[in-house]
């Protein structure tokens, strides 16, 4: 028996790589549903070396801000959260009126 991977895709299954099964063999499908699925649609390994190569995969990417990037959007969010506290009793009560 052999095992593939797959995607459901307009009525039919997918594989993610070629078989060389003979015409008209029975094959069974079963659903991973409930698996927790990459977005490419491989399985997520969760094992203890599946862990630790995304760890070490996530490790190794650049920063996506710089430090000083960092402080001026806490800076700028700061000051977001202050102009809008004014605000913030006149949502309170329209939500309190919606449930009224």
């Amino acid at each position: 028996m052999i095992s593939v991977q797959g995607t459901f895709q307009n009525g039919g299954v997918v594989l993610a790589q070629p078989v060389n099964l003979p015409e008209g063999a029975h094959v069974r499908v079963t659903s991973d549903d409930n698996a927790d699925v990459c977005c490419d649609g491989s399985l997520w390994d969760d094992s203890a070396e599946g862990r630790r190569k995304w760890l070490e995969w996530f490790d190794a990417l650049d920063p996506a801000f710089s430090n000083e990037e960092a402080e001026q959007l806490q800076i700028m969010l700061r000051r977001m959260r202050d102009e809008q506290k004014p605000l913030q009793a006149q949502r309170d009560l329209m939500i309190e009126r919606m449930f009224e």
